[in-house]
C-alpha cells in the first residue's frame, strides 16, 4: 500500500496552523516549539490524539503510522545534542574558485602532496595487514 497523500483541503488547514511550517501532498515540517510542546505533553499522559487537537490540529488526517512517526520522531531529536533545531546538511560542495593562478597553484600543490602522503600510508597499512 502506498503512502497516503493530503487532499489540497487539509493542506491548507495545516498550512494556517501556526506550529506548521511546510505543508505538502506527502509531508508536513513542524515547527521545533511544536515538538518541545508534544514531547512535554506526551511525558504529562496525554495522548497522541489529545495533543493534536489542543494544538489545533485534526489527528484523523495523518493516520496511525503517520501520527505514531510524528511523536516518535520528536522523542529522538529531544534527545540529540543538537535538540530540535534542523540539522544543515552540507550538501554538495561548492566549486572551488580562486582570486589568482599562483593562489590556484599553490592550492593544487598542497593537495597533491596531501594525497601523496595518503598515498603511502594506506602502502604501509596494506604491508602491515599482510605481515610485512
Amino acid at each position: 500500500m502506498g503512502k497516503v497523500k493530503f487532499s489540497l483541503e487539509t493542506i491548507e488547514k495545516l498550512r494556517r496552523n501556526k506550529y506548521v511550517v511546510k505543508a505538502s501532498e506527502n509531508s508536513v515540517q513542524f515547527t521545533p516549539e511544536f515538538k518541545i510542546i508534544i514531547e512535554r505533553e506526551s511525558h504529562q499522559g496525554k495522548t497522541q490524539k489529545r495533543i493534536l487537537s489542543d494544538l489545533g490540529i485534526d489527528s484523523e488526517v495523518f493516520g496511525k503510522q503517520r501520527l505514531n512517526s510524528i511523536f516518535v520522531r520528536a522523542r529522538k531529536q529531544a534527545k540529540r545534542h543538537e535538540g530540535f533545531e534542523r540539522l544543515k546538511s552540507p550538501g554538495r560542495p561548492k566549486k572551488l574558485t580562486f582570486s589568482s593562478v599562483e593562489e590556484e597553484n599553490q592550492y593544487l600543490k598542497d593537495r597533491n602532496e596531501y594525497l601523496q602522503q595518503e598515498n603511502e600510508f594506506l602502502k604501509k597499512l596494506k604491508a602491515l595487514e599482510r605481515g610485512e
